[in-house]
């Protein structure tokens, strides 16, 4: 399994997104982050499953 490596930027908005959804409802930004965590890791299983998206792709 490849590992996974955010951009700092990305990153950065994954913390404040969990923080925002902490504070709006405590449990819910930890919830948040696991279900980031539970989709890296769908992706790292079955990489050819999801399609990449990228700016440069030209679509």
């Amino acid at each position: 399994m490849r590992p996974v490596e955010f951009h700092a930027a990305a990153r950065e908005e994954l913390i404040e997104s969990a923080q925002y959804y902490q504070a709006q409802n405590p449990g819910l930004g930890r919830r948040f982050a696991l279900a980031v965590r539970d989709t890296v890791h769908r992706i790292q299983e079955s990489p050819l499953l999801y399609p990449e998206n990228s700016e440069n792709s030209g679509h």
